[in-house]
């Protein structure tokens, strides 16, 4: 069982990776695989996939809280991709 601590971490994760990554623009759309390799698996812990905690963050509007700009998410045929913007 996950506790907010833990998906609260994973959420942390993904956002310090989108960064480390440079989802700046929309431009600059990081694959969700991308996320992944910087991330790992965060199911392993929170009890949800990288892709689940990504559309828990775009709902809840961590990712719009957390930058000055927003975060947008497209599902396309490379994969999920996020940028901001």
């Amino acid at each position: 069982m996950s506790t907010d601590y833990q998906i609260g971490r994973a959420k942390l994760a993904v956002m310090e990776a989108l960064d480390d990554l440079g989802a700046t623009s929309r431009e600059d759309a990081v694959p969700i695989g991308e996320v992944d390799e910087r991330v790992g698996d965060l199911s392993r812990y929170s009890g949800r996939s990288n892709f689940k905690i990504i559309q828990e963050m775009l709902r809840d509007q961590t990712i719009e809280a957390t930058f000055d700009t927003p975060i947008t998410v497209w599902l396309t045929p490379k994969g999920l991709e996020c940028f901001r913007g």
